[in-house]
């Protein structure tokens, strides 16, 4: 079973993202330009989240997650516009692997109305687990990217809603760790 408390604190969950909704879309304006704002709305959210993260994956680490704020905040945009982080039924699974990264990092974020992420299936996205770690990472990155994807695979049925029902931070937290 994987870690999940030690690199996801609650600290490190947005229970509602703001940007991204599709109700803000300008009918004035090019539909493509107001999708492609829409998701970069969101992409700034989530890397303001990473920056957040702190020494509160490990004691022992002393410096923030995100070591240059403007090249990793580059970085991620760039891997936000490749295929990928996007997923269908309301799933992403933003991801990035760069220098700027000190150690691996966990967020996770929600949008109950669902926000525009550009997903295969052309819904609404409204589950966000974030990874992020240093482009020499070997041991968990890749383990929690395919861990996410079982979870929904496993527990399509009722994880969905419960993520979105939780009422706090904690309580997601905990509904996580306790998945394999």
């Amino acid at each position: 079973m994987l870690p999940v408390t030690r690199f996801l604190k609650a600290a490190n969950v947005r229970l509602e993202l703001i940007g991204g909704r599709l109700d803000a879309i300008d009918p004035e304006k090019d539909r493509a330009a107001e999708l492609r704002r829409l998701k970069g709305e969101v992409v700034e959210e989530l890397i303001d989240l990473f920056a957040s993260v702190d020494n509160s994956t490990d004691p022992s680490i002393t410096d923030p997650h995100v070591s240059n704020r403007a090249q990793y905040a580059n970085d991620f945009r760039n891997r936000s516009k490749q295929p990928g982080t996007a997923w269908e039924n309301g799933l992403a699974i933003p991801h990035v692997r760069t220098q700027q990264a000190r150690y691996l990092a966990l967020v996770f974020a929600r949008s109950r109305a669902g926000v525009w992420y550009d997903a295969p299936d052309g819904k609404p996205s409204h589950l966000f687990f974030g990874i992020s770690a240093p482009s020499w990472d070997k041991e968990w990155f890749q383990p929690f990217y395919s861990w996410i994807g079982r979870l929904f695979t496993r527990y399509a049925e009722w994880l969905p809603e419960s993520l979105l029902a939780a009422e706090t931070a904690d309580d997601i937290v905990k509904l996580l760790a306790t998945l394999d």
